[in-house]
């Protein structure tokens, strides 16, 4: 069949490729017209299945275990991993099935890959972005009592929207689970220093989520010299070493990936995070990431650029940044806000680039001008209102990066640090708001004390600062 899919006949009759002969002791094979094998390793192998009924695509994934007792068990605990609510970022398990010798899992297909097959180090934004989606699943499955214990990569899927889905039940187990069968369970160079000896504790997963977040920002793993170990010493040995902070093995990270490594990696399930909703206290609730540097606006590698407007439109000001990029862009420029003037303060007008290299410039109308044609100073709410309605015609117009200056500190007598805090604070609202597609936010500063003032408000605020 197309897709790489094996018509259910075949699988029955044995003519399918081997891999498929492990479905044919599946007990609901004729529930689904065709079968494609997505992979295996040590808890199992999983397909995908047609309904035959209402042609959704499942997986099932066989998981061998020989001992009957703790076969029953096992499926006992599936009942109730199979009663959790939905949610957006952890696969569903639909029902369980048992055999001689094997448990069948029955569950939502994601349509998406692992993030162990995507080009590592991943950028920070996204590896923040399914950090956070893994810990929210998390943090469900451990208000139902249930210890995943095989956090990894390879189990967490990125689907065609970005989004983070957390798979594979195959090795979870009840927080009071007392089967010994199988009370050593996961993936050596994820487990936490208690799950070598059997003891594995909501806090192993956070163990887990830190080797993943390590390996996902950095493209190797925490402990290396660890895993050269043989297994009986692996556990003992990571209660005493020691890794680098991410953002020495790759400079640039935000400092918050070092302290959330540092927290979720402490050898000591007591001195990491109390909860996985203590996770995402640590991480923000978008992805954007802010940079804030010294630069010259016009020369921004973005999609758009803000500038500070006044009610006319007029770029003629000598010193303000709607004069330096009149100045880059040329006439067009001029031409094209001219046609568009007066404007109302607190909103936005939008204006080609002409000869910058961004696509739009953003005109935020901050300034009022007065009967006699001077202009005010600009007010704190005037420059609110104007940067928001920048941020709104970003997000319609899909922008994924966006040059900001200061504004305020010139025409408005603001002090730097609180020009710095209102615009950071408008920024961070709005994307806490709205999480548009916008990837990057860069404020181009005239100087290097200005460039901190903002820095140390983004950081302030909680943003992903790079």
């Amino acid at each position: 069949m197309a897709d790489g899919f094996v018509d259910a006949g075949a699988v029955r009759n044995g003519t399918a490729p081997p891999p498929y002969h492990l479905l044919r002791e599946f007990p609901s094979l004729g529930r689904y017209v065709s079968w494609r094998h997505l992979g295996g390793g040590a808890f199992g192998t999983v397909f995908a299945g047609v309904h035959r009924n209402h042609g959704r695509i499942e997986a099932i994934k066989r998981v061998a275990i020989a001992d009957a007792r703790a076969r029953t068990l096992a499926l006992a605990e599936t009942g109730v991993m199979a009663q959790l609510p939905p949610h957006p970022h952890l696969v569903t398990l639909y029902d369980a099935e048992e055999t001689d010798g094997a448990l069948f899992l029955i569950m939502q297909y994601v349509d998406g890959q692992p993030l162990d097959a995507l080009t590592l180090p991943a950028p920070v934004d996204k590896v923040l972005s399914w950090t956070r989606d893994t810990a929210d699943a998390l943090a469900l499955i451990h208000a139902y009592g249930i210890v995943h214990r095989d956090i990894k990569p390879a189990n967490v899927f990125t689907t065609r929207t970005g989004a983070g889905v957390l798979g594979d039940y195959g090795v979870a187990r009840a927080f009071d689970s007392r089967d010994g069968t199988a009370a050593i369970a996961g993936t050596p160079v994820y487990m936490a220093p208690e799950a070598f000896v059997g003891r594995a504790t909501a806090a192993s997963d956070l163990w887990s989520l830190g080797v993943m977040l390590y390996e996902l920002t950095t493209g190797r793993r925490p402990f290396p010299l660890v895993e050269d170990l043989p297994l009986d010493q692996m556990g003992a040995a990571l209660l005493h070493a020691r890794f680098e902070f991410p953002s020495v093995v790759r400079p640039g990270l935000p400092g918050r990936v070092d302290d959330l490594c540092l927290a979720l990696l402490a050898p000591s399930p007591g001195d990491r995070p109390a909860s996985a909703m203590e996770v995402l206290d640590h991480l923000p609730r978008y992805s954007t990431v802010v940079s804030a540097i010294e630069a010259d606006l016009t020369k921004l590698d973005v999609d758009a650029i803000v500038v500070s407007a006044n009610e006319q439109l007029a770029m003629h000001i000598v010193g303000s940044a709607a004069h330096a990029v009149a100045e880059a862009g040329g006439q067009a420029i001029i031409d094209d806000t001219r046609r568009q003037a007066p404007a109302k303060v607190g909103t936005c007008v939008i204006s080609g680039s002409g000869r910058l290299a961004v696509r739009f410039v953003l005109h935020a109308v901050t300034l009022r001008v007065d009967d006699k044609g001077f202009l005010g100073a600009a007010r704190e709410g005037d420059i609110r209102k104007a940067l928001w309605s920048a941020l709104r015609r970003a997000h319609e117009l899909r922008v994924e990066s966006l040059g900001i200056p200061a504004m305020g500190t010139y025409s408005g007598g603001l002090a730097v640090d609180e020009a710095a805090r209102m615009m950071v604070d408008v920024v961070h609202s709005y994307l806490l708001e709205f999480r548009p597609p916008l990837k990057r936010v860069v404020f181009a500063l005239t100087d290097k004390p200005v460039a901190i003032a903002f820095r140390e408000a983004a950081l302030h605020r909680g943003m992903i600062v790079v």
